[in-house]
């Protein structure tokens, strides 16, 4: 048994510094050992800021909707397009 131990050949430094470092939580680009909380006041800030930015598209999105669908709010009028319903559309 010891001599099947003996040889056995050890893992690849390489290999296992990959997996200490792949195990191992990185910082984020907000991360500063100087300034205790830097990091969490800073994600959370980028977390507000990303929402008013997804906030103002969806406003925009909006916007640009309502502009464009006031035509197909209301019923098409017969007396403006006769044969609109009677289903012989060609698009």
């Amino acid at each position: 048994m010891l001599a099947m131990i003996k040889k056995q050949t050890p893992p690849n430094l390489k290999y296992i510094k990959k997996i200490i470092t792949d195990a191992t939580p990185s910082k984020s680009k907000w991360a500063n050992d100087e300034r205790d909380g830097q990091e969490q006041l800073y994600e959370a800030l980028e977390k507000v800021l990303n929402s008013l930015k997804n906030y103002h598209v969806c406003i925009n999105i909006r916007l640009i909707v309502q502009e464009h669908s006031q035509p197909f709010l209301k019923p098409v009028n017969k007396r403006d397009a006769p044969t609109y319903y009677d289903g012989n559309h060609t698009c």
